[in-house]
């Protein structure tokens, strides 16, 4: 298994710092930070790699002041 760690600053002020672990095709990260005016945020999801790394499947949520929002996207190589 091989761990992750990311941190971005942004020319906002937002801030966001993980820790992610890629496994057998699947990546699955944590990060928590908060934005320039002080709202917490968290993000938790799973990346599933299939099709030789040329699809992606995520799903996961985020958090943002305790309110928590759902999301799933797949994205596929259509042509090279």
């Amino acid at each position: 298994m091989k761990k992750l760690r990311m941190t971005v600053v942004d020319s906002a002020g937002n801030f966001d710092q993980g820790i992610g672990s890629i496994e057998a095709r699947m990546l699955e990260w944590s990060s928590f930070g908060n934005f320039a005016d002080g709202r917490v945020l968290e993000y938790k999801w799973k990346t599933a790699f299939s099709n030789e790394g040329n699809a992606h499947v995520h799903t996961g949520f985020v958090t943002v002041d305790g309110l928590q929002g759902n999301f799933s996207d797949t994205l596929k190589w259509v042509a090279r």
